[in-house]
């Protein structure tokens, strides 16, 4: 049985509750309420190309310049994981995000000022998961990071400070990336701000989107590889890759345009040992943006 969900203790008094509310009678919004979304496909037997050889690597994204306290710490299990972040939510530091790259999680964390509140949890399944969320949208919380590991799903929630929560958040189950829902959410002034996905027991992605995020625009990139001169591309256009996952052998990267710019550089690397690449982001001033276990061939 997975551990129970861990919550930090309260820094400030708590954001009024804006999460979109549950039950009551409204217009039915099929994204809105978490509806999964399915496809059927016709399969068709044909000989099984030769598979050729992937390659993996730690994609660690970062900004210039550095902006308060960081930290990350990495574990082979989710309670060992537990045990650290309570260890940092007594620090003053909040979970900025999750990942699993199939045998080791990995948080990042920084002294956000925005956060009063927050909570890590596993959950097994994704009805579980559907549940939890709308649970503690209830409670005025906000989904601010979310990873799948072998068995489940991680999911990190977070309460604002006054005045500094989403305006309202929604997310989608899909048996695929939902190009279309992401695309009418944009319409509206949703942005993306986490997405994970699952293959086995069965594919699964699950995309979160708020309302409020600091962006004007966004874009997602889907490759088998990294698509360096896209994101050039992006980069130019004033965008900075905000999110990094991995899905059945293709690498998924979020690019935001950001309403402010607080920053002068982005840089996006590709390593091995990531840990050294975090330090050296630190030893030159940047600040941890995302990280996530991709595909480069």
């Amino acid at each position: 049985a997975a551990p129970a969900a861990a919550a930090a203790p309260a820094a400030a008094p708590a954001a009024a509750a804006a999460a979109a509310p549950a039950g009551g009678k409204r217009k039915r919004d099929k994204a809105d309420t978490g509806e999964e979304e399915r496809q059927v496909a016709k399969r068709i037997k044909t000989p099984a190309p030769q598979e050729p050889c992937r390659a993996f690597m730690w994609f660690v994204i970062s900004n210039n310049p550095l902006e308060g306290r960081e930290a990350y710490t990495s574990h082979t299990t989710y309670q060992n994981l537990l045990n650290k972040v309570n260890e940092f939510w007594k620090q003053g530091l909040w979970i900025k995000h999750i990942c699993f790259d199939g045998s080791l999680y990995t948080a990042l964390f920084n002294s956000n000022h925005k956060f009063a509140q927050q909570t890590l949890s596993h959950q097994t399944s994704l009805e579980d998961l559907k549940k939890f969320i709308k649970e503690y949208w209830n409670k005025g919380y906000y989904v601010t990071s979310l990873a799948r590991d072998a068995v489940g799903w991680g999911i990190v929630v977070t309460k604002f400070q006054p005045h500094q929560a989403y305006y309202k958040q929604s997310y989608c189950v899909s048996c695929m990336i939902p190009i279309n829902w992401i695309k009418q959410k944009w319409q509206k002034d949703f942005y993306i701000s986490c997405c994970a996905f699952s293959e086995e027991p069965q594919l699964a992605s699950v995309i979160i989107m708020s309302k409020g995020e600091p962006y004007s625009s966004q874009k997602v990139e889907v490759d088998f590889k990294y698509p360096s001169e896209v994101i050039h591309k992006h980069w130019d256009a004033g965008y900075i890759i905000t999110c990094v996952a991995s899905w059945q052998d293709q690498n998924v990267f979020v690019l935001s345009k950001p309403k402010a710019t607080t920053f002068s550089t982005q840089v996006s690397s590709r390593t091995r040992d990531y840990k050294k690449e975090i330090k050296s982001a630190w030893d030159n001033n940047r600040s941890m943006v995302t990280l996530g276990y991709c595909r480069v061939t």
